[in-house]
């Protein structure tokens, strides 16, 4: 989740290869992480890489097929922007 958090951090500093690295290295080590697939979504729609954020979105459906964009609103960020900014992003991805 460290790993995760750092992401998340990074994406909203807009340094979008930090933020690919450390959600793949959450990954790495917990797959179906779901929150971590999606800022790295987030990260490489963001870069303009979305090719591989499309790529990055199948293997969420992949690695958690039960997934619904809607378990972003389960994030308690305190403006809920954010969670419209990462839900933007993997409807970018699809």
């Amino acid at each position: 989740y460290k790993h995760g958090e750092l992401a998340l951090a990074h994406l909203f500093c807009g340094r979008f290869e930090e933020a690919a690295a450390h959600a793949r290295q959450s990954l790495s080590l917990r797959p179906s992480y779901w929150h971590a697939h999606v800022i790295l979504i987030a990260a490489l729609v963001e870069a303009g890489r979305l090719a591989e954020a499309r790529i990055e979105r199948q293997r969420l459906s992949t690695d958690r097929p039960n997934f619904r964009p809607g378990y972003i609103d389960w994030v308690p960020f305190i403006d809920p922007r954010h969670n419209q900014f990462l839900q933007s992003a993997v409807a970018t991805a699809y």
